[in-house]
């Protein structure tokens, strides 16, 4: 792992941490899980962007907000750290295992700004436009 990559995923713990996730590093692996309450998440991070690779939300908990939530702190890391996040929307099959089925799951992360493209979905970090200031034109004191 580059060094570039090891910062970025101490900052995301230190993210996380005061959003009141608890993380949990492997660097070996450049994996980072979170968990709060009733949902977890794996991340798999890269340089240039963060790999979703599942968010989980306990059964009896589901429908309860949960998931977004995990999601929306994700997304706040990831804005945070300025990268791009990718994932494979995959529904489980087991009714008993599942959340939402394949068409509901796309649905719910375009709501986050995810656009599907193709085997993946992807949310692209885009920069806030910055603020341009007019020069203000210097004053000349008049006796």
């Amino acid at each position: 792992m580059n060094k570039k990559t090891e910062t970025r995923i101490t900052q995301a713990c230190a993210i996380a941490i005061a959003r009141g996730l608890k993380p949990e590093i492997d660097l070996e692996e450049q994996l980072v899980s979170l968990s709060r309450d009733a949902a977890s998440a794996l991340l798999n991070f890269s340089e240039d962007y963060i790999e979703l690779e599942m968010i989980k939300v306990k059964p009896t908990e589901r429908h309860k907000h949960h998931g977004s939530l995990m999601l929306a702190d994700i997304v706040a890391i990831a804005d945070h750290l300025h990268l791009n996040i990718t994932l494979v929307a995959a529904s489980m099959k087991h009714s008993h295992v599942s959340g939402l089925c394949q068409t509901k799951l796309k649905k719910w992360y375009r709501r986050y700004g995810f656009e599907d493209s193709g085997v993946y979905m992807r949310r692209i970090f885009i920069k806030p436009a910055e603020k341009h200031t007019a020069e203000m034109p210097s004053v000349v004191a008049t006796p």
